[in-house]
């Protein structure tokens, strides 16, 4: 298992990609976390806190929602 660091490493790095909306980026991002035994649960979560993020951009005009719309469909 990967230490608490490296785990946040990976997440931070799945984040950065599907809020800069390169999905094929955030694809390879979550395969190197699973293969670093990052738990699911908490790659999941990290997609929580994605929409929340994003969902604080739409508010303060930084995204519209086209932006949110396209982040909905990573899967």
């Amino acid at each position: 298992m990967s230490s608490t660091r490296q785990k946040e490493e990976y997440l931070e790095e799945i984040r950065e990609a599907c809020l800069k909306f390169n999905f094929f980026d955030a694809e390879d991002a979550v395969e190197k976390a699973l293969g670093a035994n990052v738990p699911s649960a908490q790659i999941r979560d990290c997609f929580t806190r994605i929409m929340s993020d994003a969902c604080k951009k739409w508010e303060t005009r930084e995204y519209c929602l086209p932006h949110l719309y396209a982040l909905t469909k990573i899967h």
